[in-house]
């Protein structure tokens, strides 16, 4: 297991409650935040059990929800498709959500007679449409840029020895880092939808191979 250097940014009263709390039960701080942490992520190795993993989901909820009002509950793609009248539609559809696995969180989905506009969390929206070359188009002329999701559909032109060229710039540590988080997203990937899940077949391919790309990377560090 790593050890990670994380700061707090507390006043001083709030910094001895914390402490106060951890020695009623014989606990150092980075203790008590750690057995937090398991629950809040649901680590299989180290979490409480099923009520506290659910309680810590809970108030991580409530706590966003009342930080963050303008947050929606976010919109999956088969509830996006059931709006869809047309097949231009239901195609634009697909695309947005092709990218939202990094980047959106998609909460509301507006038809058009071309296209659809998609809203995310943060009110912004960006209008997808079909292009005269049936090429997909992001529109951002409803005052919200998208730049990002521009950015995002150009990375397609981005190589897997790009990709392996900047794992190996890493430093071993960061690359450690990343290969345990890969595995866990792998074992974490939902299905979303009946039948066949294309982009989630999709994510999970990309991310295997990333992961063995870095396993072989780490293997070559070792035998140097």
């Amino acid at each position: 297991m790593e050890e990670y250097e994380i700061k707090l940014r507390l006043t001083e009263t709030e910094a001895e409650q914390l402490v106060k709390a951890a020695a009623q039960h014989d606990q150092k701080v980075s203790e008590l935040l750690e057995s937090f942490v398991y629950d809040l992520v649901a680590s299989d190795e180290h979490r409480g059990g099923d009520d506290e993993t659910e309680l810590a989901h809970q108030w991580y909820q409530r706590r966003n929800e009342a930080l963050y009002p303008h947050h929606a509950t976010p919109l999956t793609e088969s509830e996006s498709l059931k709006l869809a009248e047309t097949d231009i539609q239901k195609h634009c559809i697909q695309e947005a959500f092709r990218y939202t696995p990094l980047y959106f969180d998609w909460i509301k989905a507006t038809m058009k007679d071309n296209g659809v506009i998609m809203e995310d969390q943060d009110h912004k929206r960006v209008y997808f449409s079909i292009d005269e070359d049936g090429d997909i188009d992001f529109d951002d002329t409803y005052g919200n840029s998208c730049d990002d999701l521009k950015l995002v559909h150009e990375s397609d032109k981005i190589t897997w020895d790009e990709v392996e060229a900047r794992l190996r710039s890493y430093s071993k540590e960061h690359q450690q880092e990343l290969q345990y988080h890969l595995k866990e997203c792998f074992q974490r990937l939902p299905r979303q939808g009946e039948g066949s899940d294309y982009v989630r077949i999709k994510m999970a391919s990309d991310i295997y191979r990333l992961e063995a790309m870095l396993r072989e990377i780490l293997e070559s560090s070792c035998h140097a």
